[in-house]
């Protein structure tokens, strides 16, 4: 979007009297509010504003040079890390040979898995967006024995504890809604194939009976993920991969994954309204106190906005 700065430059490239001083107008401290309404209320972007103001003719250089550069967006890997045994293998299927779960362990997949909300709306008076990153990351071919599409891309350290995900004796409460439960698939996925391949190459004998005085302790809570969105049917993200992580495995070799969803338009809370992550960590709150009394971490992401809020209030009450 134009700075105001850029219009009082606009204004000098203005034939027009009366728009030579509406930039003025706009770009002006006095005219912040009306700069507001102009360019933050409709979403104008440098096309609109050069499409409002008739008399405007920028030469191409000085238009460059006005136009900032396009900032780098950030999305997270939804795919788990290379360091963690291949995320193709099969979690669901514990019935591998200790000499497959080692070579399976040794494979490193270079496939990275991002989730990409399209961005697409209309303003409240008509006006269609679309996002400039995620737009341009739909149009992308994929790739093909013809061809592919080059994505420029970065890689940076996330901002969840390492430690904290890497440790397998505690759980982790993982809330996710909407393309926030990216990062969480990469977590919960690389967590599970860590502990089918432990419990694959291990391969240890039955145990001997023992006295109840002298049984381990039990295996720690469930991994939960507490995931939201509008409809099942069309907005459940990775579902497949979540409701295999949530199905018993075979020979109990690993502790299911704890899945609640909050289908926003298809439920209705206990209240009556509709229902949310917050209303599912509420109901499941004897079980969230269980795992963060077992040493669990608690992990959000998604929204900036009164998501994180809602859900801290909800976890302050359990």
């Amino acid at each position: 979007m134009p700075r105001p700065f850029a219009f009082e430059q606009l204004s000098l490239l203005a034939t027009n009297d009366e728009e030579r001083e509406k930039l003025l107008e706009i770009g002006s401290a006095e005219g912040i509010d009306l700069y507001h309404d102009y360019i933050y209320r409709e979403k104008r972007g440098w096309w609109e504003v050069l499409s409002d103001f008739k008399s405007l003719h920028v030469p191409l250089d000085r238009l460059v040079a006005l136009l900032p550069r396009l900032q780098p967006r950030a999305f997270s890997i939804a795919s788990p890390p290379p360091d963690s045994p291949n995320p193709t293998t099969n979690f669901a299927s514990t019935s591998n040979t200790a000499n497959n779960a080692q070579q399976q362990q040794r494979q490193v997949s270079s496939l990275l898995e991002l989730c990409v909300a399209v961005v697409e709306y209309k303003t409240r008076y008509g006006r269609s967006k679309r996002g400039v990153c995620s737009s341009w990351l739909a149009s992308c071919a994929p790739s093909t024995s013809h061809g592919s599409s080059l994505v420029p891309i970065w890689i940076s350290p996330g901002t969840f504890p390492r430690a904290v995900v890497a440790n397998q004796a505690s759980p982790v409460v993982c809330i996710g809604p909407g393309t926030g439960v990216a990062p969480m698939r990469s977590i919960l996925l690389a967590r599970a194939n860590c502990r089918v391949a432990a419990a694959a190459s291990a391969h240890p004998p039955p145990p001997p009976l023992q006295s109840a005085a002298t049984m381990p302790p039990p295996p720690p809570p469930p991994d939960m993920l507490f995931f939201g969105c509008r409809h099942a049917a069309k907005d459940f993200l990775f579902g497949d991969d979540f409701q295999k992580l949530a199905t018993p495995q075979q020979q109990q070799l690993v502790t299911p994954l704890a899945l609640h969803c909050a289908f926003s338009r298809d439920e209705v809370s206990s209240k009556g309204g509709r229902c949310y992550v917050t209303h599912r960590v509420k109901e499941a709150g004897a079980a969230v106190w269980g795992a963060l009394a077992a040493g669990g971490a608690v992990l959000v992401a998604g929204s900036a906005g009164q998501m994180p809020k809602d859900v801290h209030a909800a976890l302050l009450e359990v």
